[in-house]
């Protein structure tokens, strides 16, 4: 089986620092990220921050239904 950070990892222009990687994303809700990014806020993360937590925990729980 395709580990899926190699396969994604291959699809992804890496910039100055591999660690962090600037994306843009399309198709998101408008409402749905208003409201994520003032939750973000409330709780003093950067979006990025946010959107990173949230990518890891969906692994997390597709990594378990495996």
């Amino acid at each position: 089986m395709v580990d899926l950070f190699e396969k994604a990892k291959d699809m992804v222009k890496w910039k100055a620092k591999p660690e962090r990687v600037e994306i843009n994303v399309k198709g998101i809700d408008r409402k749905t990220y208003l409201e994520f990014k003032a939750e973000a806020t409330r709780r003093g993360m950067a979006v990025g921050k946010a959107v990173t937590e949230a990518m890891l925990s969906w692994l997390e729980k597709e990594q378990k239904r495996r």
